[in-house]
């Protein structure tokens, strides 16, 4: 399994630097984790979007879903028309579009093909498994375990501390965590994000082999994220950038 960062920016893009995107892809599979806002031009430096399996949106806030529509209108309006995608999102997901761009008349949604995921769904997508299970986050929100023949992936997409987290992600050769702020817990200004040391502190309970810290505030120094993720998680960490590639098969496991 292979996993390029697309776009890394907590809340709003910068210039080269996306809101929540990944791509995964296995021997069999192409999918698109997150569709935050710039990730669908970034998606195109890699994949044809044609190529795409499916796509899964871990939640309603735009940073992490909005980037669907324009994929949407291109699968719809480009030439070859090409047939609905399989969206595997929390049922709020299709809901926040719809208030964004409105259904009747739309033929936006025809491109796509909304499968509801809550706590424990799991889904094969070809030779890739899903495992799913519900975040500490203001809205529904899906963090999702990514598995395949050369090991797991853990994607905890927007949470705060939540007790579960660590049992999920479990083993999990890469955990993928958000990292919004710097600074003690204690003083974080928002209960519903991580700090790096709590991202470190999550990959230290579920034993991962590696931390990639991501969902960056834009001003933040992510060499101080990754100093403070050091504090509380003795394995490698590395601050998620737009390129940066995860390969499973690979025995340093980047590149």
């Amino acid at each position: 399994m292979r996993l390029t960062v697309l776009g890394c920016n907590g809340t709003y893009p910068t210039p080269g630097r996306p809101s929540s995107g990944y791509l995964v892809q296995t021997e069999q599979a192409t999918v698109w984790l997150d569709c935050g806002t710039g990730t669908f031009a970034a998606l195109q430096e890699y994949v044809d979007p044609a190529d795409l399996d499916a796509i899964i949106i871990t939640h309603e806030h735009v940073d992490h879903c909005v980037d669907v529509l324009p994929f949407a209108y291109s699968r719809r309006y480009g030439r070859p028309l090409l047939g609905p995608i399989a969206v595997y999102a929390p049922a709020s997901v299709p809901k926040r579009l719809e208030a964004l761009i409105g259904r009747t008349g739309s033929a936006v949604f025809e491109a796509l093909t909304f499968n509801r995921v809550d706590l424990g769904t799991e889904v094969n997508v070809k030779d890739l498994h899903l495992l799913f299970t519900q975040t500490n986050h203001p809205v529904p929100t899906m963090a999702v375990k990514l598995t395949d023949q050369a090991g797991s992936i853990a994607y905890t997409a927007d949470t705060g501390v939540a007790d579960h987290l660590p049992e999920w992600a479990a083993g999990s050769e890469v955990l993928l965590a958000e990292a919004s702020y710097l600074g003690l817990g204690a003083d974080k200004p928002w209960p519903h994000h991580l700090t790096a040391s709590e991202a470190g502190e999550l990959a230290t309970a579920a034993t991962v082999g590696r931390l990639v810290l991501t969902h960056l505030w834009p001003t933040n120094d992510p060499a101080q994220s990754v100093e403070e993720a050091s504090e509380t998680f003795s394995g490698s960490v590395v601050a998620a950038t737009p390129g940066l590639t995860i390969d499973l098969k690979e025995s340093n496991g980047a590149t």
